[in-house]
């Protein structure tokens, strides 16, 4: 859903902002995927796991966008 938001409705949306305008984008921090999970175990293991003490759970994603035209 993220990546089909950013390819068809972000793009309009930016358009129609004034040139010079900053967006902050960001992101939660991330999980890992679990190495043990297999798709037969899709009831019973979670596919993904809280990122502990990682770069996934510390480092939060960020960017800043600026409308230039």
């Amino acid at each position: 859903n993220i990546l089909q938001y950013l390819q068809l409705e972000f793009p309009a949306r930016l358009r129609e902002l004034p040139s010079g305008t900053r967006i902050l984008l960001f992101s939660d921090h991330g999980f890992v995927e679990n190495p043990h999970f297999e798709k037969s175990d899709k009831y019973r293991l979670a596919r993904y796991l809280h990122g502990e003490a990682s770069p996934f759970e510390i480092i939060v994603p960020w960017a800043e966008v600026v409308k230039i035209q």
